[in-house]
């Protein structure tokens, strides 16, 4: 995601800063954020892969988008604030992880499975979040 989704922040972007971490922000950390964060797996299962078949374990995700209200950002010629720029982010994140799940390291597909009509804000915060449910289906390789 990071080489595929430009940072808003441009002032953190050409600092050379990070923006999406495998973790929660903290409160006072700069916005726009992603955070991914492992919440679980099901059972695996066996699914039909290029006319045979393999077991594959689906891994769960939550992949939310972080914005502080009231700040705006120029995303091309378009500036977005608030809502505009957590659902933005989050079409961004959904098409960057479906479109680019096989190019991950023995993951067949990924799909987003919930969350992309909820958003949750943090009224002393002022920061708006949007989680998104990813399943990463992971096909395990024999002998690993």
């Amino acid at each position: 995601m990071r080489s595929k989704i430009p940072d808003p922040n441009t002032a953190r972007a050409s600092a050379g800063k990070n923006w999406i971490y495998p973790d929660f922000p903290n409160e006072k950390a700069t916005m726009p954020r992603i955070s991914v964060v492992y919440i679980g797996h099901s059972e695996p299962d066996f699914h039909g892969i290029n006319g045979g078949t393999a077991l594959l374990y689906p891994l769960r995700y939550e992949i939310s988008v972080w914005v502080r209200r009231g700040e705006t950002f120029t995303v091309g010629s378009e500036e977005l604030g608030g809502g505009a720029l957590l659902d933005y982010l989050a079409d961004q994140v959904i098409n960057v992880i479906e479109s680019n799940a096989f190019s991950i390291t023995n993951v067949e597909v990924a799909k987003c499975v919930g969350g992309g009509s909820i958003v949750i804000e943090e009224q002393n915060t002022g920061i708006l979040r949007k989680p998104l449910e990813f399943v990463f289906y992971y096909l395990k390789q024999s002998g690993v």
